[in-house]
């Protein structure tokens, strides 16, 4: 918390808050504080009205107005989008470390105005569109469920003797397994799952270094279901 090194006399008031408690027009000074140095009034004097203009948003609309949850009523501003715009009302321009509060809230204000802005535009099927092809653009691919099962029950098949195979040779098999059952196998999904074998520890740890698999013995089949067991 930044300490205000002007004296309380010296702080004009907050026109910006006071315009949302009061019934009609507020009168307020037209000239700017004077500890301001003349070259800054001018700019002082626009920020202030900018704000005050921005603080009619956080106003509770009419009944049936709207559609936020402001705690005075309905508002037409977003929860997240009413509290950052308090940031703004709220900061001291007079001093140094207020502005730059101010100038970050505003950045943050606009941010997140642009972003609901899209979502407003855009329908959740778009939405989910373009993030599954942002995860292809990076290369990622996802296996369901009964794809992936099967992915580790071949894991465990080649690896159950307790043979010493290569990443790239434990890939390669799984995948010309799955390919008559799965055509969309391919090495880099398979792969996916097998780096995340190795990152849950299911292989033992020397030759993890080594990029060979040898599964830990506690990852070792179950007789009865010869499936993966978790650690005893």
């Amino acid at each position: 918390m930044s300490v205000i090194g002007l004296d309380l006399e010296q702080l004009p008031l907050n026109w910006a808050l006071l315009q949302l408690v009061t019934a009609g027009e507020v009168a307020r000074p037209q000239a700017p504080p004077s500890s301001l140095a003349p070259h800054e009034q001018q700019a002082y004097l626009s920020a202030i009205r900018c704000i005050e203009e921005l603080a009619l948003f956080l106003k509770p609309l009419p009944p049936g107005g709207g559609s936020g949850g402001g705690a005075g009523g309905p508002s037409v501003l977003s929860r997240s989008m009413q509290r950052k715009l308090v940031t703004i009302v709220t900061c001291q321009l007079l001093e140094p470390e207020g502005r730059s509060r101010a100038l970050r809230a505003c950045r943050s204000l606009g941010e997140r105005t642009v972003t609901e802005l899209i979502l407003h535009h855009q329908n959740p099927a778009q939405l989910s569109a373009n993030l599954w092809a942002a995860v292809r653009a990076r290369g990622c691919q996802f296996l369901g469920p009964a794809m992936q099962e099967e992915v580790l029950r071949l894991v465990l098949l080649a690896l159950e003797e307790g043979y010493a195979l290569s990443r790239k040779v434990l890939v390669m098999f799984v995948v010309q397994r799955l390919e008559p059952h799965f055509p969309q196998a391919s090495k880099t999904s398979i792969g996916h799952v097998v780096q995340l074998l190795y990152r849950a520890s299911c292989f033992k740890d020397g030759v993890a270094r080594l990029k060979t698999a040898v599964l830990r013995p506690e990852y070792g089949p179950s007789p009865a279901v010869g499936e993966f067991v978790r650690p005893r």
